[in-house]
């Protein structure tokens, strides 16, 4: 057996991975544009937020007086996916998972998923990015 034969799983296996990292991002459009101002949560959010890359975190929107954002887990239980925060004014909630995920807080319901994948149903819910939409959860 040749020594390229043995080096072709090696790189085949490289290739994979770096396909699956570049088109994750893509799926998350928010994720690839630079982080802004806007891109903060508020200061009385009330998370503890230690197992997440702030670096990451974008505002996805607004809906009905609540701020939906995305941001990357770095804890290895919760990295995989992005995470999804609402920001209700009756309690903040964090969600994480491999999209489509649905994240419920007090009187709001969020659902995030890849591009081209729908996030929520069809009926009841309005979509406010790419990737998030909301509906009332009561």
């Amino acid at each position: 057996m040749s020594t390229s034969m043995l080096r072709l799983p090696p790189l085949v296996m490289l290739a994979a991975v770096l396909g699956l990292l570049l088109s994750g991002c893509a799926d998350y459009p928010s994720f690839e544009r630079e982080q802004t101002s806007d891109d903060q949560l508020p200061d009385d959010a009330g998370l503890e937020l230690d197992d997440f890359d702030l670096s990451t975190l974008r505002f996805e929107g607004s809906h009905e007086g609540v701020d939906y954002f995305l941001v990357e887990a770095t804890d290895e239980m919760t990295a995989g996916g992005p995470c999804l925060i609402i920001d209700d004014p009756a309690g903040a909630v964090i969600g994480c998972g491999q999209g489509p995920l649905t994240v419920t807080s007090a009187a709001h319901a969020a659902a995030v998923a890849p591009v081209g994948v729908p996030a929520g149903e069809a009926e009841g819910w309005t979509r406010i990015s790419e990737n998030v939409a909301v509906r009332d959860a009561r």
